[in-house]
């Protein structure tokens, strides 16, 4: 199937990763100014309704985000610009001549695959950090800016979760230990209940605590009080104005965690048994985008080597296309079936995978090599 890849010229292999690093950059920058305008505008429109937010909050914000919405996007930029680079030599006829002189179709993808898998790598390596970061500084001045529950502050430890809810009254900090899938029920939790001045009302010592709509109720507690000794309470109530759903959703996003943390934090939620099949999931994509951005090369290929020779331009274009979307609602689709534990993780990451690679893999050799 294969010629020897050594055997390709370094000054061809040269010219043809060099040539796709320019695609890539034109179509990421035109890709992603694209996002950034189509965002900006979205975020003058919530920004509207609020008071004290300005058009510079506005650009902030969207700055923050914008390399996630990058890194998401780099297989679909990988690809257009492999079917670019392509496209581009075929029709200035350097790619029929170098397969003239001897140059089978696997011999000039191999440049191209190794460029890929090198972006790969940095991405995976040192720019994931970088666009996690900014974008976990997103996600907490938008909360700052946008959330209806600004005074709510949870903070994940050791297997404990800190809460801690102020509101003109005063505030309720909890600690605990999670059960189940969940912050909404705490173990072994002590509550602190201070008034507006920041003075102790009471003190919980509780064995289980379960956080409801617009209260928290406490069950067998030794209950504290400033002068008065402890008292043993079967159960109690302290009422606050804040949603179920706002403290069962404090877990740091999976998006906003780096390749480096999130083997550490997978091991915290599962110690701490708190959902951890979104970051898992997202460990096994990061780990898994060298290969895929790979495996893309060849997908451009099936649908980028015939357009000059054999016509069809704008259908083989609108094929790739469409295959590619196919491809991806497949892999959502998976990646949603895997969340809720209807599939492996494993299974969700790299089947899609493995389908692009078999898929491209059979028409290549069917059209390429006979």
């Amino acid at each position: 199937m294969m010629m020897r890849l050594s055997s390709i010229s370094p000054l061809l292999s040269w010219y043809i990763a060099r040539t796709y690093l320019v695609w890539f950059v034109g179509i990421a920058t035109t890709i992603v100014s694209v996002i950034f305008l189509a965002d900006f505008v979205d975020m003058l429109r919530r920004i509207a309704g609020v008071e004290h937010l300005t058009f510079g909050i506005a650009a902030k914000l969207v700055a923050l985000r914008l390399p996630y919405f990058a890194q998401e996007l780099v297989p679909i930029i990988v690809l257009f610009a492999s079917m670019g680079t392509l496209w581009a030599l075929t029709r200035k006829q350097e790619l029929i001549v170098a397969r003239a002189a001897g140059v089978s179709v696997w011999q000039f993808l191999f440049p191209l695959i190794l460029t890929a898998t090198a972006l790969g790598v940095i991405f995976v390596t040192l720019y994931n950090p970088i666009a996690s970061k900014l974008y976990h500084n997103f996600i907490s001045l938008e909360k700052q800016y946008f959330a209806k529950n600004k005074d709510l502050v949870s903070i994940a430890g050791k297997g404990n979760v800190w809460i801690k809810h102020k509101d003109h009254a005063g505030q309720i900090i909890v600690k605990g230990y999670p059960i189940g899938t969940s912050t909404k029920i705490l173990q072994r939790a002590i509550v602190l209940h201070f008034d507006s001045h920041s003075n102790l009302i009471e003190r919980f010592d509780a064995e289980q605590v379960i956080f409801e709509s617009g209260r928290i109720r406490i069950l067998s507690s030794w209950h504290s009080k400033a002068a008065n000794p402890p008292i043993f309470l079967d159960k109690g109530d302290l009422f606050y104005h804040v949603r179920v759903s706002d403290i069962a959703s404090m877990v740091q996003t999976a998006d906003s965690i780096s390749i480096w943390e999130l083997p550490n934090y997978i091991k915290y939620l599962k110690q701490s048994k708190l959902p951890y099949r979104d970051h898992e999931l997202r460990f096994q994509h990061l780990l898994s985008l060298p290969i895929l951005l790979a495996f893309m090369i060849l997908l451009s290929a099936v649908f980028s080597l015939r357009l000059p020779r054999k016509g069809g331009t704008g259908t083989l274009i609108a094929s790739g296309a469409a295959i590619t979307l196919i491809i991806f609602f497949f892999s959502d689709v998976m990646k949603a079936m895997s969340l809720n534990g209807t599939l492996p993780i494993l299974l969700a990451t790299w089947v899609p995978i493995a389908t692009i690679f078999c898929f491209s893999l059979a028409v290549l050799l069917k059209t390429e090599d006979g």
